[in-house]
């Protein structure tokens, strides 16, 4: 069956979706691959004949969207689309849903706007959104929606993070030791690290942060989630974000098997949830493994393929599958970056950088994969470059992510760019001493001979 087409509806609706339910990383990349999308002008003789709910989702089409009807508040066809055509044969009202044909079970979630939810899920956003996660999570223990189930237990699954990564900090004086990839960190196809015998090759001096520290709220998530997803109602049961939560907690206790089975789910219920795919692949310890995984015919598939092509070292594969996806979503950010994360692997510096620089005119404030792009200027010695770049890194966010970012466990990545600095530093110092040294030994035998 062939992949279907990304459409920017379909973004549009993953956006607002993954933000009501706090998965502002997934929010973010589905919104950066939404900005890169050609204009939607040379289809609107096909939304024309779309339906008038899909008007309200073009640029400037508020008045549509507040328009639109109850029922549709009420229930969302999260399914997989088996069309790229807007507004086709897979329509809302009536025929087949998003999911029909799409090779994945559909899954009509109620309340899925925070006004269907209640007011007490409001109430909990507002909590979850400050990093109140346990006050957000105890704010909906009574909530019986799609939205609240989900954030009253995400929330809690946050709070173990947090308390946990605390808890690391306190015992181990901090995360000098090297990196610690979180969910959401390397998985996306970065590098990982220096290159051999750049900073941190060695590991850091000092203490390092204990790695047998859990999160507590483990076990009670564990306990409950089975129960709701084995819950008679189709509603429960085929909750796509609910299968994502439970993957992650799997992967946590080292269940791979099962967390696979929760993650596929996750990714035929919702494809345009990120989190999902890039939480399955550490799962796969090759590309045939996950082609052998029953995941649907989706387009998100296809940039899931590459970034585990990267992640696996599989670069040239890699680089071929980005260049065929850019031209899919020919602005697309991530897929340039992800490109001169495949050259950097191939040791191609000259032109990572190039595309980095590039990347970084256009964003000056980003900082993904902007640990990696100062390898490079490390490698090639570039301290000016590497010197600016550290110092807007820490500008921009000295401290780092949150655990909201779905990477609770990833250090800060001001902090990596600023180690590499420091390394640059300590190398200049270190040779300027030497030089120094060899200046002093060769002035006194000069003296030396002379005086003889």
């Amino acid at each position: 069956m062939a992949d279907s087409k990304v459409t920017h509806p379909e973004l549009r609706q993953a956006v607002r979706d993954l933000q009501n339910r706090g998965l502002l990383h997934s929010a973010r990349w589905a919104a950066e691959q939404l900005y890169g999308l050609e204009d939607e002008c040379s289809d609107n003789s096909e939304d024309n004949h779309s339906k008038d709910g899909d008007e309200g989702k073009g640029k400037g089409g508020r008045e549509g969207a507040e328009g639109s009807s109850d029922d549709e508040d009420d229930a969302m066809d999260l399914g997989t689309p088996s069309t790229g055509a807007k507004g086709g044969g897979g329509g809302r009202k009536g025929g087949k849903g998003r999911g029909g044909g799409g090779g994945g079970a559909s899954w009509r979630g109620r309340g899925k706007t925070p006004e269907a939810a209640g007011d007490d899920f409001i109430l909990a956003k507002a909590y979850f959104d400050l990093g109140e996660y346990r006050r957000a999570s105890h704010q909906l223990s009574d909530n019986t929606s799609s939205l609240g189930r989900f954030l009253r237990y995400y929330a809690l699954y946050l709070a173990g993070e947090k308390r946990k990564n605390e808890e690391m900090l306190e015992v181990g004086g901090g995360a000098l030791g090297g990196h610690m990839p979180g969910p959401g960190g390397a998985g996306a196809g970065g590098a990982g690290g220096p290159p051999p015998g750049g900073p941190g090759a060695g590991g850091g001096k000092g203490p390092r942060p204990r790695r047998d520290v859990l999160n507590v709220e483990l076990a009670s998530i564990s306990n409950d989630l089975p129960l709701i997803l084995a819950d008679e109602t189709e509603e429960a049961r085929n909750d796509p974000f609910l299968h994502y939560l439970h993957g992650l907690v799997l992967v946590e206790k080292d269940l791979k098997d099962q967390a696979r089975v929760a993650l596929c789910a996750a990714c035929h219920g919702y494809p345009c949830n990120w989190g999902a795919w890039e939480a399955l692949m550490p799962l796969c310890a090759t590309v045939e493994d996950a082609q052998a995984l029953p995941l649907p015919a989706h387009w998100m598939r296809k940039w899931f393929i590459a970034a585990l092509q990267l992640e696996l070292q599989d670069n040239r594969k890699g680089l071929q599958a980005y260049a065929s996806l850019v031209t899919d979503i020919p602005a697309s950010s991530i897929g340039v970056v992800q490109m001169a994360v495949g050259h950097y692997n191939m040791r191609e510096f000259d032109r990572a950088q190039s595309i980095f620089e590039d990347v970084y005119r256009a964003d000056p404030f980003r900082l993904e994969e902007m640990d990696t792009y100062s390898n490079i200027l490390y490698v090639k010695e570039a301290s000016a470059k590497l010197s600016f770049l550290a110092h807007s890194a820490v500008l921009t966010d000295k401290v780092g992510r949150s655990p909201g970012s779905n990477a609770p466990s990833a250090p800060s990545l001001p902090w990596r760019v600023a180690c590499v600095l420091c390394a640059v530093r300590c190398a200049e110092r270190s040779a300027t001493r030497r030089n120094e040294n060899a200046s002093r030994v060769t002035t006194q035998e000069s003296q030396n001979l002379g005086c003889g």
